[in-house]
């Protein structure tokens, strides 16, 4: 106890001594005068063309894994709860596919009107097989 009496005695005459040193009063320090700079300083060096690249550390992919595979006991852990089956109707929809596209201005096959339009349409229609020779591929049955 005495000690710390000793301690805080010390720490209160410190403080008091340096309150009482009067500071050394000094002439108000006026910033320096700076000559306007040249024309030379205002421009300065451009450099065209693209920034460098960005440095990265080396990739991480080839380092070796130090020391042995790290390999435990098992873990087991409770049971599996059971658990009631959603309700219907619940989960993802089935996907929903629009009705096909209806084709205009095109008789049925193997009709006269079908021969008529495909030979009309197409130069290399063949009426035996019913196909067309495309500008690439293979043979294709006209529509």
């Amino acid at each position: 106890m005495r000690l710390k009496s000793l301690t805080v005695k010390i720490c209160c005459l410190a403080v008091g001594l340096a309150w009482s040193i009067p500071s050394a009063s000094a002439a108000p320090v006026s910033a320096p005068a700076v000559a306007p700079p040249d024309a030379a300083q205002i421009v300065q060096p451009v450099q065209w063309g693209p920034p460098p690249p960005p440095r990265y550390g080396p990739p991480r992919y080839y380092r070796p894994r130090y020391g042995p595979p790290r390999y435990g006991p098992p873990r087991y852990g409770p049971p599996p709860r059971w658990r009631r089956p959603p309700p219907p109707g619940w989960g993802p929809r089935p996907p929903y596919y629009g009705p096909p596209p209806v084709r205009y201005g095109a008789p049925r096959p193997w009709t006269r009107e079908w021969y008529a339009y495909c030979s009309s349409k197409y130069r290399s229609f063949d009426p035996r097989t019913g196909t067309y020779r495309p500008y690439n591929g293979p043979r294709r049955l006209c529509r």
